[in-house]
């Protein structure tokens, strides 16, 4: 179905992938997407590999009521 839809090089990455024919995307919006998906990637790669990640530690618990002051 995809390949009726979307062209046969549907499976290829980045502007290899787009018949704009079928598509309506510009090229140059197919690469700007491949571009920067490919730099998140990278990112979460390098902070998997660094140990960068920290977990986030809750402050004080959360509530639905009104917000008190500190003293």
């Amino acid at each position: 179905v995809k390949s009726c839809w979307l062209g046969p090089n549907y499976i290829k990455e980045g502007q290899e992938s787009n018949d704009i024919r079928r598509t309506n995307v510009p090229d140059i919006r197919v690469a700007y997407r491949y571009e920067t998906m490919c730099e998140e990637l990278n990112l979460i790669t390098q902070a998997i590999r660094t140990d960068e990640l920290e977990t986030i530690e809750e402050e004080g618990t959360l509530c639905m009521g009104a917000v008190q002051a500190e003293t």
